[in-house]
């Protein structure tokens, strides 16, 4: 599994993001999961204090293997 978490820096931190990926539906014994890296922080991407997102939409495709 895959987990992407943000905080704030305040005193006392604040969960901004938190998103994981891994795929329950695969039972296979080589399955490995998901990896991630860390890259550049961005200052200040969200609002102040944090706010959920009200018009997000996800389009989800799933591709399948033969």
């Amino acid at each position: 599994m895959s987990r992407l978490v943000e905080y704030t820096h305040d005193p006392v931190p604040q969960v901004v993001f938190d998103l994981s990926f891994f795929d329950y539906t695969n039972t296979s014994a080589s399955y490995k999961g998901y990896s991630c890296y860390r890259s550049y922080r961005i200052h200040d991407l969200y609002a102040h204090p944090a706010v959920p997102v009200a018009d997000l939409a996800i389009d989800l495709m799933i591709l399948h293997r033969l």
